[in-house]
């Protein structure tokens, strides 16, 4: 097994390699049960008015006026 402290002595390239490579291996339906039933549902309605063009979408730069403005 590697140690953390021979990671910590890689490249930062290196290491974001590394931090992809154990992403990509995570089993995406297994990050689907860190939400509950409820959530799922959320999202999906929102992915669904989104498609159906009911949502209301802002840029980039409208979210970050909001944001400076807070």
């Amino acid at each position: 097994m590697v140690k953390v402290q021979e990671i910590l002595q890689l490249s930062t390239e290196e290491r974001i390699s590394i931090i992809e490579m154990i992403w990509d291996s995570l089993d995406s339906e297994k990050g689907a049960e860190l939400l509950t039933l409820e959530q799922q549902e959320e999202i999906n309605r929102r992915i669904e008015r989104h498609e159906k063009g009911e949502g209301k979408t802002l840029t980039w730069g409208e979210i970050e006026s909001r944001l400076k403005f807070r």
